[in-house]
């Protein structure tokens, strides 16, 4: 099977996940992952605000992403595959940014 047609780091890094991902890669993990990418050289709490999420929810990637000693100040190409995993599990528990 070729590899997909696409230039994140973050996707080319997925096959070398360990099987079974925790979370399926359904649209849903992609329409909350793409706008992180499309604005260039932004930082994750400019994205976040932009994509309109609560405050409720930037303080809980907050959280989260202290717990791997990163913070909303990376950028999105610094965060981990299983990282924007537990991201998007967070947005999915709450149901909606």
């Amino acid at each position: 099977m070729p590899r997909p047609r696409i230039k994140s780091r973050l996707i080319i890094a997925a096959p070398n996940v360990p099987s079974p991902l925790p979370v399926e890669f359904t649209g849903g993990f992609f329409k909350f992952l793409s706008p992180m990418f499309q604005q260039k050289r932004k930082k994750l709490k400019n994205i976040f605000k932009s994509q309109k999420y609560s405050e409720n929810h930037i303080s809980k990637f907050q959280t989260i992403l202290q717990d791997y000693e990163k913070s909303i100040h990376d950028r999105p190409e610094d965060i981990s595959l299983p990282l924007w995993i537990q991201l998007f599990q967070s947005v999915k528990m709450n149901n909606s940014p």
